[in-house]
C-alpha cells in the first residue's frame, strides 16, 4: 500500500468518513441472469461502511467472543480449515451485516444472505479489515479507562477523617476585604 493511500485511510478513519464497499452480485438462476442482462435486476451492490455505534460495536463482539478458534491440529489441516469454514462463515457474515446495517434494529437476514452468496474469501478478509477498523475499539477502551481513573462517584468510608489539602492562610482584614472585592468584581464583568 502506498504512503498517500495509507494517510487518506488514516484521515477518513479519524474523520468517520463512510467507506464503499461494492461486489458483484451473482446471478442465482438462468433467469435472474437475464434479468440482469435487462436491468430488472442489479449486477452489483453498494454499502457504505461508518465507525459502529455502541450497540452495534457491542453486538459484533459478542459474535466475535463466540468464535472459537483451536490450535491447527498436527495431522489433518485440511479438515480443521474446513471445519472452520462451515462453522464461522455465517458468523462472519453477520458481523459484515451488522455493520453495513449500523442501526439500532436487528440486521435484515437478506442482507447477510447477499453477503453468503455473492462474496469471496478475498472480499470478506478486506471487508472484515474495514469493519475492525471501524469498530475503533481503542477509543472505547480508553474512554473506559478513563472513566475508571476518575472514580467521581466513589465515595469515602464513613469513619474517615477528611484529608487536609492545605493549611489555611492567616491574612489581615483588609487583604480579606481586598480579595472580596477583587472576586465580586470578577463576577460581574
Amino acid at each position: 500500500m502506498e504512503d498517500k493511500e495509507i494517510q487518506k485511510k488514516a484521515a477518513d478513519t479519524i474523520l468517520d468518513e463512510p467507506i464503499k464497499v461494492q461486489f458483484d452480485i451473482l446471478p442465482q438462476s438462468k433467469i435472474h441472469r437475464i434479468f440482469q442482462r435487462i436491468g430488472l435486476k442489479p449486477k452489483s451492490a453498494t454499502y457504505y461502511v461508518k465507525g459502529a455505534t455502541l450497540r452495534n460495536m457491542l453486538r459484533i463482539s459478542s459474535i466475535l467472543t463466540d468464535i472459537e478458534i483451536k490450535e491447527v491440529p498436527d495431522g489433518d489441516k485440511i479438515e480443521w480449515t474446513y471445519n472452520i469454514i462451515k462453522t464461522e462463515t455465517v458468523r462472519m457474515a453477520e458481523i459484515i451485516a451488522i455493520a453495513i446495517h449500523n442501526r439500532k434494529s436487528e440486521r435484515p437476514q437478506s442482507l447477510v444472505d447477499l453477503i453468503m452468496d455473492n462474496f469471496t474469501a478475498t472480499e470478506l478478509k478486506g471487508v472484515s479489515n474495514i469493519i475492525l477498523d471501524r469498530l475503533n475499539v481503542t477509543d472505547f477502551i480508553s474512554s473506559i479507562a478513563s472513566v475508571r481513573t476518575m472514580n467521581i462517584l466513589a465515595t469515602a468510608s464513613p469513619k474517615a477523617e477528611p484529608e487536609i489539602i492545605a493549611e489555611p492562610i492567616v491574612t489581615s482584614g483588609e487583604q480579606l476585604e481586598a480579595f472580596q472585592s477583587i472576586f465580586d468584581g470578577a463576577i460581574q464583568s
